[in-house]
């Protein structure tokens, strides 16, 4: 599947990666969102004229068999290979 169309799921659900081919996926930070969410909420509980704030947290990917390799950093290691090796 792979050669023909990349596919890729979110949250990371726990069987994804046993599935054939294993899926690729987004995965959140879920225990870091969780605290950051009750940290903010604990500091608007004791002080209401606080500003809302935006808090941006980094999701990660999981790169597993469901997508195609990426054809530009393939082309990049072979091109520095080929120079390397002379």
């Amino acid at each position: 599947m792979p050669e023909d169309v990349s596919v890729i799921g979110y949250d990371d659900e726990p069987d994804v990666k046993y599935w054939m081919p294993p899926l690729s996926t987004i995965r959140q930070p879920q225990y870091e969102m969780g605290t950051k969410a009750a940290e903010l909420l604990c500091e608007r509980i004791q002080n209401r004229d606080l500003p809302q704030r935006q808090i941006i947290i980094q999701p990660q990917l999981i790169v597993r068999g469901s997508t195609a390799q990426n054809h530009v950093l393939s082309l990049a290691h072979t091109a520095k290979k080929e120079k390397r090796d002379g």
